[in-house]
């Protein structure tokens, strides 16, 4: 019993041992577990942290760019700006920049470019026409080189490109000439054809076609209407059309847009219906030639020939059925005979085209 007694008396002493003992076991495991959670909170506060910095920063180029498109954003309470949506909203000056930074001319600045060059003709006319001298073919010359040269001068200078590129002028072969020459003299039998026919449906005012006849006939002062419509307009109206605004159209509106517009603008300043149509024609073929060449040289020469046939033939009083008047209809074979010319030349240019693209690429 006494033994029994002081074994059951040193349980208590021993137990309370074991039990701090455990306590601390339980205290020590508690706090590892408590570093391992809170070392596994405090990674995930990291990762979260880590996965958070490219959204911030995204967010921040967002807000910087938001601040910089938009300089007038309102500040909310938290500080950050209130964003708008300025899809399909243009700043006017940004607008008015990418304008003027597009190729010069378009179609609507050329149409008020020969609007400008119609109206500087008729204030240097008026001259003429006070000292009676309007039938004068320097009454159509002066007024067209002058203005035109300033319409032209004026133009290039707004174009910020190089003399080179607006007006071309680089070598062509001789059979390309030959070739455009003889889609021209068809050309030529085909549009007094259409000229014809459009007088005897529309019948020009008696003061017109007595101008353009004595124009043409040149029986009064012949070598100024050889100067005015051998020379001065050819030159003139090449520098204007297939130099200055189809340089512009072929750089907003591709190929085929830019021949069709400068072509109908060229039929525009001849200012009648009765040449409107020939204009197109001859304007359209003289603006394929000038893509085709990259060069002024074979338009100048074409609308040269053109108009120098048109002087020379009724002059020289050439017996021909297409040379009577440009009033006249004429018998259907000169205007087949035309039209085979026409196709003609316009075959032989297509193949000279096609073989010296061919060894453009070849030399590439």
């Amino acid at each position: 019993m006494g033994l029994a007694r002081s074994g059951f008396a040193q349980r208590p002493s021993a137990s309370p041992g074991r039990e701090e003992e455990a306590m601390d076991s339980e205290r020590a495991t508690n706090a590892i577990t408590g570093r391992e959670a809170e070392a596994s909170v405090n990674s995930q506060r990291l990762r979260v942290q880590i996965c958070c910095v490219p959204t911030t920063m995204m967010m921040a180029r967002v807000t910087g760019n938001s601040m910089t498109e938009n300089p007038g954003n309102k500040q909310v309470s938290n500080g950050a700006p209130e964003v708008h949506d300025n899809t399909g909203s243009v700043d006017a000056p940004q607008a008015e920049a990418t304008r003027w930074a597009l190729p010069y001319p378009g179609f609507g600045q050329a149409l008020i470019l020969i609007v400008a060059l119609i109206g500087i003709e008729v204030l240097l006319t008026f001259p003429f026409v006070i000292m009676g001298l309007y039938r004068h073919p320097a009454a159509l010359a002066l007024p067209t080189l002058i203005g035109t040269a300033v319409i032209v001068v004026y133009g290039f200078s707004r174009t910020g490109a190089s003399s080179g590129e607006v007006f071309p002028f680089s070598a062509t072969r001789v059979r390309v000439s030959l070739s455009l020459l003889l889609t021209v003299i068809g050309l030529l039998i085909i549009n007094l054809k259409i000229t014809g026919f459009l007088v005897k449906v529309i019948p020009p005012p008696k003061g017109f076609a007595q101008l353009m006849a004595d124009m043409v006939r040149g029986n009064q002062i012949t070598w100024a209407s050889i100067l005015t419509l051998a020379l001065v307009l050819p030159v003139s109206e090449e520098f204007l059309f297939r130099g200055l605004i189809l340089h512009g159209f072929l750089s907003r509106y591709g190929v085929r847009k830019a021949i069709l517009g400068s072509a109908l603008l060229f039929a525009l300043l001849h200012g009648n219906p009765w040449q409107f149509v020939p204009a197109v024609l001859m304007g359209v073929v003289l603006g394929w030639c000038l893509v085709r060449t990259r060069s002024l040289i074979p338009c100048l020469f074409a609308h040269i020939a053109n108009n120098s046939i048109a002087f020379l033939t009724p002059r020289l009083e050439l017996r021909l059925p297409a040379a009577a008047s440009w009033m006249t209809l004429h018998p259907a074979w000169v205007n087949i005979g035309g039209l085979v010319l026409a196709l003609s030349g316009i075959y032989l240019l297509k193949r000279l085209f096609s073989a010296q693209s061919e060894s453009r690429t070849a030399s590439a």
